[in-house]
C-alpha cells in the first residue's frame, strides 16, 4: 500500500501509513516465502516516532518491510524511481539517503532515541529532497 501526500484535511492517509507499519508487527519469520525475518525489535516504533516529526511539505513515505527485519520509509517519484528514504536498523539506529539525478546527494546515520538527531536528519533529508542541495536552509 502506498501513502499519498499529507493533507491536513485528509489525515486518514497519514493514519494509513502508521497502520501499515503497525501491521508489520504481525509478520512471522518467512513472511515472504523465502526466509525473510520478522521485524527486528524496535524498528517499527522507531519508524512511528520519526513519522511524528514528518514535515507537511513532503509527501508521505511508503512503509516497506525488508527481508532482513529492517523497516524503511521510502519516497518515490511518480515514475517509480526511489528519491530517498529512511531505514530503521534496530537498537535505535537509522540511516537516510536522498537521491537526485541518480546521485546520492545526502545521507547520514542517526539515533532515534534522540529527538534532536531525528529533527536534524529530517531537516537535511527535506532540504535535499526539495532543493537538490542538503545545505539549503
Amino acid at each position: 500500500m502506498t501513502c499519498h501526500a499529507r493533507n491536513t484535511q485528509n489525515d486518514h492517509e497519514f493514519d494509513d501509513c502508521r497502520g501499515i507499519l503497525r501491521r508489520f508487527k504481525d509478520l512471522p519469520d518467512g513472511w515472504d516465502g523465502q526466509g525473510a525475518m520478522r521485524p527486528r525489535p524496535g524498528v517499527i516504533e522507531d519508524a512511528l516516532k520519526l513519522l511524528e516529526y514528518w514535515p507537511s511539505e513532503l509527501e508521505l513515505p511508503e512503509p516497506e518491510m525488508g527481508p532482513d527485519g529492517t523497516v524503511a520509509l521510502e519516497i518515490y517519484e511518480e515514475s517509480g524511481f526511489n528519491r530517498g528514504g529512511f531505514d530503521f536498523k534496530g537498537e535505535c539506529k537509522a540511516t537516510f539517503v536522498v537521491i537526485f539525478r541518480l546521485k546520492v546527494i545526502a545521507s547520514g546515520i542517526f539515533y532515534t532515541n534522540s529527538n534532536e538527531e531525528i529533527l536534524k536528519a529530517i531537516s537535511t533529508f527535506k532540504n535535499a529532497l526539495l532543493t537538490g542541495d542538503p545545505d539549503v536552509k
